[in-house]
């Protein structure tokens, strides 16, 4: 499982983190990417019917909790909820 966590990141949007994790699951022949993208959330799945990575599609997204975003006022300072969670 490949875990992509992209919260304060504007300058890369949610479909090109798609590809840049759909192209490392490719590579590094993984079968399930989550990503985590603003307060977004996404999961994929690749099938393996192909190996240059055309198999992986969505099967899941949802909107993220406000509890696990960081604040806007501290977010640079302090780990949030998500972040916290995801390195446990």
């Amino acid at each position: 499982m490949i875990f992509e966590v992209k919260l304060n990141d504007m300058a890369t949007r949610k479909t090109d983190a798609i590809k840049q994790l759909r192209h490392l699951m490719t590579f590094m022949n993984c079968s399930v990417g989550i990503l985590i993208s603003g307060e977004h959330f996404v999961l994929l799945r690749d099938s393996l019917e192909q190996s240059n990575g055309a198999s992986i599609g969505i099967v899941g997204e949802a909107k993220l909790p406000h509890s696990l975003l960081p604040s806007a006022d501290n977010q640079w300072e302090e780990k949030c909820e998500l972040e916290l969670r995801v390195q446990r």
